[in-house]
């Protein structure tokens, strides 16, 4: 199976091409433009290549294997266009509304379409994050939540305190 399987029955673009459009609708935009750095765009491309591996490894019946992405940047880098970008090819060509997005502080998780990260786990208060602690707050809801998550997206990770990720 070679890229042209990749092709949505809706419009037959492939999810490069797809990414590659929304890129340049960023720079033409009115209102802010936005040109991608050479480190962003390689960002996308390693995800796009990701969400083609994904789609040939279901097509042949496998399971996908799991990718860590981490995109770094100073505020004001584009880090939400890109993460907004990811989440619409997400939705197209892997899984509609198969990303979570969260993120340490409201305002970030209200840029990127998401929750706080205590919003999305359950975590509040003053709770800890072993193992027993956590399963004692999986409700029916939260399974839910979670069940068809495809994407993780963890928004502003260097606010998050390390006794939050112990």
């Amino acid at each position: 199976t070679g890229p042209a399987s990749f092709q949505n029955v809706d419009g037959g673009m492939l999810p490069r091409d797809f990414v590659a459009q929304l890129v340049a609708e960023l720079g033409q935009r009115e209102e802010k433009p936005v040109r991608l750095g050479d480190d962003q765009l390689d960002f996308l491309a390693r995800v796009v290549d990701h969400f083609e591996e994904v789609l040939r490894e279901r097509q042949a019946g496998r399971v996908p294997r799991q990718r860590v992405f981490l995109l770094l940047g100073q505020g004001d880098s584009g880090k939400s266009e890109i993460i907004n970008i990811v989440r619409k090819a997400s939705d197209k060509y892997v899984r509609v509304g198969g990303v979570l997005a969260m993120a340490s502080t409201n305002s970030a998780a209200r840029g990127i379409g998401g929750d706080t990260i205590h919003s999305c786990i359950h975590w509040h208060g003053d709770a800890g994050l072993s193992l027993e602690q956590l399963s004692k707050r999986v409700t029916p809801e939260l399974k839910d939540k979670w069940r068809d998550v495809e994407l993780l997206v963890v928004d502003e990770i260097s606010l998050v305190q390390t006794r939050s990720s112990e």
